[in-house]
């Protein structure tokens, strides 16, 4: 019984030997490196609705490019630090309005359509501890765990118009001086978010790169980051709906990192 239990140490910190040295790879590659990623964002949501018209959330999506910095490449645990660009939609709603409750002259199924997906730039920094080991040969798992600390460029109001109605086959440009009017105007305004992030993924040791694919919830900790009153108002300038609407960053998303390899320099001996 103490030959297998003497075994089975040996073979686990054989093993954790290997790993390590396997893990000391990493730092054959640069430290700092390229991100690009994919967040689909949790809908907003609505409350104290009035009035026989209000926005539909719609799902939302932000893309973001970054550099990501490994601070001790070759330890199983690690701290990542970064800085991210992404384009977020504030206001993540459509609103569908049948012609004939606007008293429009026909009589087609046709529905008026606002789409409010404009976006702002935001600036993400996070930072994160990492744990990593080795799979098989050149494949790695990691766990990382963190913060993320997020600004977002936005104005106070925003207003919206439609371009086209679409009904059938149907696809046409709407007259905007007749055309319903959604605006937003935000009680808080709050810039500055902060949320909690863990993810899992894996890591490719190729030739020329570090190639890390990552799936990562993050969960908004900080105030939501928009909260504010819709109006909607016909040709008329009478509002017809109204209502206050909340959104936050929480997601879900998928990243990628590169890493380049070091390029090896060699001197001459005279």
């Amino acid at each position: 019984m103490k030959k297998v239990f003497l075994i089975a140490i040996l073979f686990l910190m054989g093993g954790n030997i290997y790993g390590q040295n396997s893990i000391e790879k990493f730092d054959e590659y640069y430290k700092v490196g390229i991100t690009i990623g994919l967040n689909r964002l949790s809908q907003p949501s609505l409350s104290n609705k009035v009035g026989d018209f209000h926005p539909e959330p719609v799902n939302a999506y932000n893309p973001n490019l970054g550099i990501q910095y490994d601070l001790f490449p070759r330890n199983r645990f690690s701290i990542l630090l970064g800085a991210q660009f992404s384009l977020v939609p504030t206001q993540r709603f459509s609103l569908f309005i049948p012609y004939d409750k606007l008293n429009f002259p026909n009589n087609l199924d046709i529905k008026y359509v606002i789409e409010t997906d404009h976006s702002h730039p935001a600036l993400t920094i996070p930072i994160s501890i990492s744990y990593k080991g080795l799979i098989i040969k050149n494949i790695f798992y990691n766990f990382n765990i963190g913060g993320e600390f997020s600004y977002l460029f936005s104005s106070m109001e925003e207003n919206y118009t439609t371009g086209e109605y679409t009904g059938g086959d149907m696809s046409k440009p709407i007259d905007f001086d007749n055309a319903p009017l959604l605006r937003f105007t935000y009680k808080s305004g709050k810039q500055f978010n902060q949320s909690l992030s863990a993810s899992a993924g894996l890591k490719f040791a190729t030739k020329a790169l570090l190639i890390g694919t990552d799936l990562i919830f993050s969960y908004n900790i900080g105030d939501i980051i928009k909260e504010g009153k819709y109006t909607i108002t016909d040709a008329n300038h009478l509002t017809i709906g109204s209502g206050n609407y909340s959104s936050d960053l929480t997601y879900i998303g998928l990243k990628l990192s590169f890493r380049s390899k070091k390029f090896k320099t060699c001197c001459l001996k005279y």
